[in-house]
Order: C-alpha cells, then sequence, then structure tokens
C-alpha cells in the first residue's frame, strides 16, 4: 500500500497541472494533492484520496488528471455521489481555460428518461427500462446512433441541458 505524506512543497508537475488549474492561487494541500493524483496516474497507480469538505479537491484532482487524459486521448468519467456534486464539477471544468473539454453533466437515468415509465418508482423503473431496452421496444434506445453526442458538444453541458438535448434528438441517455 502506498501511503504518501502530504506537505507544501513545489513539484515538477507543477508546470502540467497549472495550465488545469482554474485559479491564480492555490489553496493549502491543494498543489500536493494535484501532484500526487498526476504522478500516481502517470505511473499506473490506484489512488484513494479522503479529505475534508472545502479543501479544493475537485480542481486539483481535475489539473491532475485532465494533462494525462487529453496527453493521451482518454475520456474521464467523474462519478459523483449526488446531483449537487454533479453541479460542482461542472462548475470547476467550466472555468478551466483550455477550449477542447466539453463535459456532459449527467443525472441517475431516472431523472433523465424521456419515456413514461420515469413516473414509475425506482425499482420498478430500473427493471422496465431495462426490459424495454433488452427486446428494443424504448423508441428513445437507438445505441446506433450515439455518436451525435461527441458531434455536437461544444461546451460545459449541465444534466437539464442534457436533458433538453436527449428531448431535442429523442434520445435515451
Amino acid at each position: 500500500m502506498r501511503v504518501v505524506k502530504v506537505k507544501e512543497g513545489v513539484g515538477k508537475e507543477n508546470t502540467i497541472i497549472n495550465q488545469y488549474f482554474p485559479y491564480k492561487t492555490w489553496r493549502r494541500f491543494q498543489r500536493e494533492i494535484a501532484e500526487i493524483v498526476h504522478s500516481a496516474l502517470k505511473n499506473k497507480e490506484h489512488i484513494v484520496l479522503e479529505a475534508p469538505t472545502g479543501l479544493g479537491k475537485t480542481s486539483a484532482v481535475l489539473a491532475s488528471v485532465l494533462p494525462i487524459a487529453i496527453d493521451n486521448e482518454l475520456k474521464v468519467v467523474y462519478a459523483c455521489r449526488t446531483n449537487q456534486q454533479v453541479i460542482t464539477v461542472l462548475n470547476e471544468i467550466s472555468k478551466i481555460k483550455q477550449k477542447f473539454i466539453y463535459p456532459i453533466g449527467l443525472w441517475g437515468r431516472k431523472q433523465l428518461c424521456l419515456h413514461e415509465i420515469n413516473s414509475l418508482p425506482e425499482n420498478v423503473f430500473r427493471h422496465a427500462c431495462s426490459m424495454l431496452r433488452k427486446s428494443f421496444r424504448c423508441p428513445f434506445f437507438r445505441p446506433e446512433d450515439s455518436e451525435w453526442v461527441t458531434e455536437n458538444l461544444t461546451n460545459v453541458i449541465y444534466p437539464n441541458e442534457a436533458k433538453q438535448l436527449f428531448q431535442k434528438y429523442q434520445f435515451c441517455p
């Protein structure tokens, strides 16, 4: 198990991660977190980060992950536990000055679903959705048409905007 003691200091990675850090100054421990995450990813190591609310984890992690993802043409899935956390991540990404980062924020399938089954209780909805997709009886589920998502992204898309796009294209989220 890799144990890292976070202490203030300047590392070699700063010039790379600074390009993706959306603020003029770093909070205490933020830069070190970004350097540790960046180093772990470069070395293909797993990392678990636990830090108090308000420390600045989101912007530090994004600043360390994005250069590697972009250099290696990787896609990043940033999973959050709550809808508000999705909004927080999108807000941070929108502050990053790189013009070629086009994230789309999604909430749970039920919140974005266009089918009338979205009014069912969660557990019933999940089963009904699964059955409709497997039998290709959902008119919105068209996996072959999924390319429109990447072709039409030009900015940060928040979940409500994503739902509007799904409605416009009559497409399953």
